[in-house]
């Protein structure tokens, strides 16, 4: 029987910055092209990770 080995993520977090809390960052929205650019990004990450989930199963 296979041993399953869950992935480790991190959670990275920026460190406090007490001058950025003088002045407020300007919020601006992805523009259309950006977020189509992440979306393929991120189904590419998903379908890399199930065929090595599979193949791995496979084993």
């Amino acid at each position: 029987m296979p041993i399953m080995i869950e992935e480790m993520q991190a959670e990275v977090r920026p460190e406090h910055d007490e001058s950025a809390q003088e002045t407020p960052a300007a919020t601006t929205l992805p523009t259309p092209d950006v977020l189509a650019t992440i979306s393929a990004q991120l189904r590419r990450e998903l379908r890399v990770r199930d065929e090595r989930r599979q193949r791995w199963q496979a084993d």
